[in-house]
């Protein structure tokens, strides 16, 4: 019943001194009332992080509208809820595109390898406005997935199909993994997305030849320098 500034202000001294054990209940009924509120409480929640701001964040997903769906997924994502990994997957089939897109960005973090299908199918079945959400989303996993290590060729495949479909700084990042774990086998794909690129993704396809590794990387470029046009 207080006035809203002041909630607000409650919100941000609380983030910072409830410990774990403790009732956050005043606080998780506050993520259904309207914004700005809803959200202010999503994010001292998320910034407190304890076990019971994870469950109240958990539990608001399953009734709350899709943009504030998108808020709780990313919310989840930074804390790196394992309990609500789930919840999340099943998320990435919901009916708004944009939900489906914050369910991968949720779930990258994990490098998980078995979430590839459903993160490319999301890009699949996104419009051309959901289009960039959707390939951030698969890229970052890519990512977590390249740092996380012990799956090299499914890292490598993921970004020399990012490399065929992506476009602008999507296929500029696709260059930049390839030079960082690409071996001979990458060399002709990123020549071939050279060519008739812009200037940017042709800097940074020679940036990606130079930084690879290798003496199969060095016998391709020769094989393609023989081939080149002046």
């Amino acid at each position: 019943d207080r006035p809203e500034p002041l909630r607000i202000i409650g919100l941000r001294l609380l983030e910072r001194t409830v410990p774990a054990g403790y009732d956050v209940g005043p606080i998780a009924g506050i993520l259904k009332e309207k914004p700005p509120l809803c959200d202010k409480a999503r994010t001292a929640l998320e910034r407190m992080g304890t076990p019971e701001a994870r469950v109240a964040l958990r539990q608001a997903i399953k009734n709350a509208g899709a943009e504030f769906q998108c808020a709780l997924l990313n919310s989840l994502g930074e804390l790196q809820d394992t309990d609500s990994l789930d919840d999340i997957k099943a998320l990435a089939r919901a009916d708004n595109a944009a939900v489906r897109a914050a369910a991968v960005r949720a779930l990258s973090w994990t490098g998980d390898p078995a979430n590839l299908p459903v993160a490319k199918s999301v890009v699949a079945s996104t419009d051309d406005a959901g289009r960039f959400d959707a390939m951030d989303a698969l890229l970052r996993l890519v990512n977590a997935i390249e740092a996380k290590g012990g799956n090299w060729q499914i890292a490598v495949d993921a970004y020399l199909d990012l490399l065929k479909t992506g476009e602008g700084i999507f296929k500029d990042a696709a260059l930049a993994g390839l030079g960082r774990m690409g071996d001979g086998t990458c060399v002709r794909p990123i020549v071939e997305a050279m060519r008739d690129a812009d200037i940017r993704t042709g800097l940074n396809g020679i940036a990606a030849l130079r930084d690879m590794k290798g003496v199969d990387v060095v016998r391709e470029l020769a094989a393609v320098y023989s081939d080149a046009p002046r």
